[in-house]
């Protein structure tokens, strides 16, 4: 379901112009720009408008037992390091809605779908009942600060909700 709203408040309750509110049946909903198309990409679910050019990736999953949010991007460092042009710009643990965090920044040369420089920037996080939460905005790497606003208004407007 998507409902649109007014301006955003500013303290991440509003969805800002331009924007709508996505309540998505794996178990969230955030402000996306309008015009983005959900898609499946295996279990990871996109918001896009250009096939995955520009995409907000959402994964969604139980936490693995004794593994947290920093050791489970490291880990998923270790494939993603095979890309061409592979680069670590930042990966640490946070605090993120009050749960265990990590932030993971990289750039890379897409070879196949979008042949161009990306960058991507991943926020995973763990919720008090298990859950665990990977937010990604994935674009090309000369779209940096229009995916950065994005991503922060993903942040911001992020809730998990009941799946369904």
């Amino acid at each position: 379901m998507v409902e649109g709203r007014g301006n955003s408040t500013g303290d991440g309750t509003g969805v800002p112009a331009g924007y709508v509110r996505v309540h998505d049946p794996a178990g969230f909903s955030l402000a996306v720009p309008r015009g983005r198309q959900r898609q499946l990409d295996g279990n990871q679910i996109d918001y896009t408008p250009d096939g995955g050019a520009h995409r907000l990736r959402v994964g969604v999953g139980r936490a693995a037992p004794g593994v947290n949010p920093y050791m489970h991007l490291l880990q998923l460092e270790k494939s993603v390091r095979a890309l061409p042009d592979y680069t670590r710009v930042r990966l640490h643990q946070n605090t993120f809605r009050g749960g265990d965090g990590c932030l993971w920044e990289f750039t890379w040369t897409d070879s196949k779908e979008h042949p161009d420089p990306r960058r991507a920037v991943d926020q995973a996080y763990v919720t008090a009942d298990g859950r665990e939460y990977v937010l990604c905005i994935g674009a090309p790497a000369g779209d940096r600060a229009a995916s950065s606003a994005r991503f922060q208004v993903a942040l911001q407007t992020w809730r998990p909700e009941p799946a369904g």
